[in-house]
């Protein structure tokens, strides 16, 4: 069991002891700060088994026949854990999507950990995701919407950055991009050609270019990275503009 799969069960132990044992019985009730109550409770060995006893999900790795399934799953956990909290549900799910196919799961929510990290240190800190529900359709769209090879290649070729900071369109287009068997110089072509036209031309006018691989072959991580930075800083600037 991971460090934060203990944390939660922990947690949700000591908060759901309450659901189980009626208030006329042992509790003990302490001032917090002099103006909240926090009460502890007992809990019997019955009640620790049948905690001790919920198991977490599977590990999901991205197949996209399994994704409805494992959203459900993560559901009744959370709901049986009582972890209310939407970032700690987002947190929790994206620490078992991992693995699959030249690691997808894993590098799509890395991509989104990475995002909620670059919002967490706005003023004041934001989330890319205004609750559970938005996490889950973000999730769907980028696991559940594959049916071919061929479905991959259309919506690599046609994806357009739109209204998404550069960092959600890179994780939508990692997505994309390892499923569809594109080398990187394939890969950069459809990456900026998907860019929103402003963010492009200053991509490709602001040197010196992003470094290519020491044998002259591109290096899209580079490109992306360089992108994902003058993305957040215009970002900035526009924000700090409105202040």
């Amino acid at each position: 069991m991971s460090i934060q799969l203990g944390i939660y069960t922990i947690g949700a132990l000591i908060i759901a002891i309450g659901y189980f044992i009626p208030i006329s019985n042992n509790y003990t009730t302490a001032r917090v700060n002099n103006t909240a109550a926090a009460t502890i409770y007992v809990a019997t060995p019955a009640q620790t088994e049948w905690y001790d006893s919920l198991k977490p999900p599977a590990d999901y790795d991205g197949n996209p026949e399994q994704y409805d399934d494992f959203i459900k799953e993560c559901e009744t956990y959370l709901r049986l854990c009582r972890v209310t909290d939407y970032k700690d549900q987002i947190d929790f799910a994206l620490s078992i999507i991992r693995g699959g196919n030249n690691n997808l799961a894993t590098v799509w929510s890395h991509n989104i950990r990475a995002d909620m990290l670059e919002y967490e240190h706005r003023t004041p800190p934001e989330c890319p995701f205004a609750n559970w529900e938005e996490f889950k359709a973000s999730f769907l769209r980028h696991f559940g919407s594959y049916t071919s090879r061929d479905d991959v290649l259309e919506k690599i070729t046609t994806i357009k950055q739109g209204n998404m900071t550069c960092q959600e369109y890179v994780t939508v287009f990692k997505a994309h991009l390892i499923r569809s068997g594109f080398n990187d110089a394939a890969g950069l072509f459809f990456f900026k050609k998907g860019l929103n036209k402003g963010l492009w031309n200053k991509l490709e006018t602001t040197f010196p270019l992003p470094e290519e691989n020491a044998d002259g072959t591109t290096n899209i991580q580079n490109w992306i990275n360089r992108a994902v930075a003058l993305d957040r800083q215009y970002r900035r600037w526009k924000h700090d503009r409105t202040r």
